[in-house]
């Protein structure tokens, strides 16, 4: 029912997540961005991410950590931790995709010319996070990890993220699925095993338990970031939306936490209160005016994320209200402005003045790629299984009636959804008129099938 979405995710948004799926972004090929890219790109064209991501694996080191940056072929490494903890997901999702488990016994190089397998990849990759530790056994922070502007720190080698700590609880998870799928079950019981201390040394050390929610880092010397206790970046969104991909005990309450104290008219802050000065632990973050993209402002790309927590949660109220606020031309809860056509990377929150609302940047973001994301597979449900399309949406409740065309596998899914209003759970599906069990839909290659999804409330 909104066309300027439809408009949206339709045009500008698949074509962002091809252009960052092969060069993102624009000044450099971000490897992080790369990756994250290629997994959004997939649910569009899974097979074409698929030669995407073994490129992008040639550019990872044998140890399993991966770059923060090349140009032209040459590596430029800034000390970044996190680049490597993309990979499991990013896979993961291309191989349910296609359905096709052997791809992972593909063999790419790593940037010395070493090859190993896919798997041993995705295996070396979280392996080496999981043994990069600092404070407490969280992973170090060093010089960034996806809030690059932290830069400060963790340069001593002592700092760790509680958000990449939380991030590799999810690449961990999605690195168990593969490992499943193999029978690798030395690799299983592993995962299990790390799983669970990596979680028990994140709800010890890196949660506010006073506050309800999880800090977003500890410096070299020990200060959190991201606590009630501090004088400004008291919370940061980030390790909020993360616990609960990764399925952390307390994700739902961190998640209310911080809907409650950094929710805008205009969208959701990263971070409050904005910093007002510099440290010598922070970095470039606190050298951008408050409320200005990642001190404090609406950053778009967790905002994407948040499109898919939500769905997770099962709130459709807040999928409607969140997609309402970062379409540019919606205006329903604050004045914001730019292109219909596009996406950006932030919002300029309330303290900044006549710039409220206005544009970060415009198309060179994650926001385009993560939004069509979170819009395909998790709004409208369109799970791909190694069993099929499994069919499970949390749309907003006003949208009495809506669709989505889908080609996966090579089978064609015209899925209408009916909803009463009341809910978003699935109450039944029909595939080509019959009444089927569960909501998983397995593909038939070359047929078009018609599902239609009834939803409410169970």
């Amino acid at each position: 029912p909104m066309e300027d979405l439809d408009n949206l995710v339709n045009g500008w948004l698949k074509y962002a997540a091809d252009m960052g799926s092969r060069w993102a972004r624009v000044r450099h090929n971000g490897y992080r961005d790369l990756t994250s890219d290629t997994e959004c790109y997939a649910c569009v064209n899974p097979a074409h991410a698929w030669e995407r991501i073994k490129r992008i694996l040639t550019f990872q080191y044998d140890t399993g950590y991966a770059p923060r940056t090349f140009i032209d072929g040459i590596i430029k490494d800034n000390n970044f931790a996190d680049n490597t903890v993309w990979l499991a997901s990013a896979v993961g999702t291309i191989i349910k995709e296609l359905g096709n488990k052997e791809l992972l016994f593909e063999e790419v190089p790593f940037n010395n010319g070493t090859v190993a397998t896919v798997y041993e990849h995705i295996r070396r990759s979280v392996d080496f996070l999981f043994n990069f530790q600092g404070l407490y056994g969280l992973i170090k922070i060093w010089g960034g990890d996806w809030n690059d502007c932290v830069n400060y720190a963790g340069l001593k080698g002592k700092g760790v993220s509680v958000w990449l700590s939380i991030a590799w609880c999810y690449a961990n998870k999605r690195f168990r699925e593969l490992a499943k799928m193999l029978g690798k079950d030395e690799d299983v019981k592993l995962s299990e095993e790390r799983g669970k201390i990596m979680a028990e040394r994140i709800e010890e050390y890196g949660r506010d338990k006073e506050a309800g929610y999880y800090i977003y880092a500890r410096t070299d010397d020990d200060i959190v970031m991201g606590s009630h206790e501090c004088d400004e970046g008291q919370i940061f969104l980030i390790s909020q939306l993360w616990s609960v991909f990764a399925g952390l005990e307390n994700a739902a309450e961190a998640m209310d936490k911080a809907e409650e104290i950094l929710e805008t008219p205009i969208g959701i802050r990263l971070a409050y209160p904005a910093y007002s000065y510099q440290r010598s632990y922070i970095g470039s973050m606190a050298e951008k005016e408050p409320g200005v993209q990642d001190n404090g402002g609406i950053y778009l790309h967790p905002s994407a994320w948040k499109l898919a927590v939500d769905s997770m949660l099962h709130r459709p109220d807040r999928v409607e209200e969140g997609i309402k606020k970062m379409l540019p031309a919606n205006h329903e809860y604050g004045e914001t402005c730019g292109e219909p056509y596009a996406m950006y990377n932030s919002y300029f929150a309330p303290e900044t003045g006549y710039r409220m609302g206005t544009p970060g940047q415009s198309w060179r973001t994650a926001s385009s790629s993560w939004m069509l994301k979170s819009m395909v597979e998790y709004v409208f449900g369109m799970h791909a299984e190694m069993e099929g399309l499994r069919i499970e949406p949390c749309l907003p409740l006003s949208w009495k009636e809506c669709s989505i065309k889908k080609v996966f596998r090579g089978c064609t899914y015209n899925v209408s959804f009916t909803g009463n209003g009341e809910g978003s759970d699935v109450l039944s599906v029909k595939v080509n008129g019959e009444l089927i069990d569960g909501n998983i839909v397995p593909a038939k290659e070359g047929e078009t099938l018609t599902v239609e999804v009834s939803l409410g409330k169970k």
